[in-house]
């Protein structure tokens, strides 16, 4: 009898310790798809028009290509949705010339354009590319943390005619702390974020490009005109890229971002109506004032077949991405070099992609629930 006892209450304690698994496990299937419904389709459909409603704004999605065409040539306000309330701040303590908006962002395009002015031809930077890549190890594995170096690399000696110096690793390592933050998947570590900052800075106290702005340059909305485009989002962009480069080596590097995009949402204000002409010359209102309109490029890129005048891949228009122009020339280089070769695994150690990395963590959706409910509730 004492036996029975003590084997019953010892399968009772099993049998709480299994149903308390079974608990979590749902708990965490349950957080899982909630992350993942907020993120992709209806979800996000329902948690912006929740925040427009909170806003006093309508929202609009927009997927013809020739609607979004149009409120991309003629629209610079991208509201205070997507990019003000969780893109620029995740990129603090630099400015991002993509997130900032209004007084900021003209500001901080006219600061870049000057800066632009006096870079090296954008062929110096395929011929430090193509430097780089003939003097590297061919038995390196070309993984996601290569490729980051690689990228910075590049620009480092473009800009700076510097060669890579294995003790600015860490600037590497950063760029994947500034991407978690970014993709909403935990905080970025700040130190090593500060670190980098201060590693820019140096640099360009020791450069030619000081006496541009002198003492200005350890402002954030001076460094950041060399940060963000120039060092982050080459690093952030290129391994992404990479990665639907290795998956689709059949497609140009345009065609491969236009059903790929890294970053899959653009988004624009209309604060007046946005009317167009018909044929009779009547106004037709595509889209009424006070109305933030967002535009899905991957649901575009599953929908338009690519063509080589669609503006897709780099958007159009005044806030188009400013670092095209040396994107692309990169790129070509970057992905002729690597392309058919057995060490290039751009997606072995890819981390923190919205686009490559789809699933969560139970700690990452939990972090991208608490962080969208603090925005709503705050905003």
């Amino acid at each position: 009898m004492f036996i029975f006892s003590l084997w019953r209450r010892q399968f009772t304690r099993i049998q709480f310790v299994f149903n308390v698994y079974i608990a979590c496990c749902e708990f965490y299937y349950l957080i899982d798809i909630i992350s993942f419904i907020i993120r992709f389709q209806d979800g996000r459909y329902i948690l912006l028009s929740l925040f427009g409603w909170k806003h006093g704004c309508k929202v609009k999605w927009v997927t013809d290509i020739d609607v979004a065409k149009q409120v991309l040539l003629n629209s610079v306000d991208k509201g205070s949705f997507l990019e003000e309330k969780l893109f620029a701040p995740a990129w603090l303590p630099v400015l991002s010339l993509e997130s900032v908006n209004g007084k900021a962002w003209n500001d901080l395009k006219s600061k870049f354009i000057i800066f632009q002015k006096h870079l090296p031809p954008v062929e110096n930077l395929v011929a430090a590319a193509r430097h780089i890549l003939s003097t590297q190890d061919p038995n390196i594995e070309i993984d996601a943390k290569e490729v980051v170096r690689i990228t910075v690399a590049c620009f480092i000696k473009w800009i700076f005619n510097l060669d890579w110096d294995i003790k600015w690793n860490f600037v590497c390592e950063a760029s994947w702390e500034w991407r978690k933050e970014i993709a909403a998947k935990g905080r970025g570590n700040i130190q090593i974020k500060h670190q980098t900052i201060e590693w820019l800075i140096n640099l360009i106290n020791h450069s030619e490009y000081y006496r541009l702005f002198g003492e200005q340059w350890s402002n954030p909305e001076y460094y950041s005109i060399i940060m963000q485009p120039f060092i982050l989002s080459p690093m952030i962009n290129i391994s992404d890229v990479a990665v639907s480069a290795y998956r689709h080596p059949g497609m140009s590097i345009q065609e491969f971002i236009h059903y790929y995009h890294p970053f899959p949402i653009m988004e624009r204000y209309i604060e007046k109506d946005f009317v167009k002409h018909n044929n009779n010359g009547d106004p037709i209102i595509l889209i009424k004032g006070n109305t933030q309109v967002f535009i899905p490029l991957d649901t575009i890129g599953q929908c338009e077949q690519y063509r080589s005048s669609l503006w897709t891949p780099f958007g159009i228009g005044p806030r188009k991405c400013q670092g095209s122009q040396y994107a692309l020339p990169l790129l070509t280089e970057l992905m002729s070099y690597y392309k058919d070769n057995p060490q290039f695994m751009p997606g072995k150690n890819h981390r923190y992609s919205g686009r490559n990395n789809d699933h969560l963590s139970f700690s990452e959706s939990i972090y991208q629930l608490i962080l969208f409910i603090k925005v709503f509730i705050r905003n």
